[in-house]
């Protein structure tokens, strides 16, 4: 975000040092001079009427750039305080057990367990809000995910359960997210297999 506000300031910056050159003319016409000089003052104020026309086209494209930028700032903004209230409601059900029995999911599993798999859902959400923003990367998330989260038990029968409602998402961001969470599980799962092969095939032999 930082390096949009950078450009947008190059961009007032340099509009503000072509507008001074295009002023220059006038300047040296109110000291005053020769017809020849007059002359000249006026073909480089006419060339200048192209250069003018450039600057505001570039003068738009900052407003335009400023007000995307503000948009999406603002867009932000309301996700973070609608996530923020969505902890607020899971971190009732986590401190006070007796809620968790207002959460229809994940009846069949006891108390604990289902705990457990909010506290999972949490931090996915968390890492969501990082990797909208640009502040955790593909392969960060990645190496998280398989190693914080799938390779556990209970990360794993998170993902198990989430995905089956999560599939139905039509924010084509989440989508994404939900792609590289998904592709990280099937990374854990076949190396789990590759695993459990050699010990299967030795307890054959025996």
């Amino acid at each position: 975000m930082s390096r949009v506000f950078r450009i947008i300031g190059a961009i007032i910056g340099s509009l503000f040092v072509l507008l001074l050159l295009i002023e220059v003319p006038y300047l040296f016409s109110l000291i005053g001079g020769t017809t020849d000089a007059w002359n000249r003052l006026s073909l480089i104020g006419q060339a200048y009427g192209s250069v003018s026309a450039i600057i505001s086209a570039i003068a738009l494209a900052g407003v335009v750039v400023s007000l995307v930028v503000q948009r999406q700032q603002t867009r932000i903004a309301a996700q973070y305080s609608f996530r923020q209230q969505h902890f607020a409601v899971y971190r009732a059900a986590l401190d006070d057990p007796a809620l968790m029995e207002c959460i229809g999911s994940n009846q069949d599993l006891d108390i604990s367990k289902r705990r457990q798999l909010i506290y999972i859902n949490l931090i996915s959400t968390f890492w969501y809000s990082a990797w909208h923003v640009g502040d955790l990367r593909d392969a960060e998330l990645s190496s998280n995910l398989k190693s914080e989260i799938f390779s556990t038990e209970i990360g794993r029968l998170w993902w198990q359960r989430a995905r089956e409602f999560r599939a139905a998402a039509h924010d084509q961001t989440l989508s994404r997210f939900d792609q590289l969470i998904e592709a990280a599980y099937q990374e854990v799962i076949a190396s789990l297999v590759a695993a459990a092969a050699p010990q299967s095939a030795a307890g054959e032999r025996a």
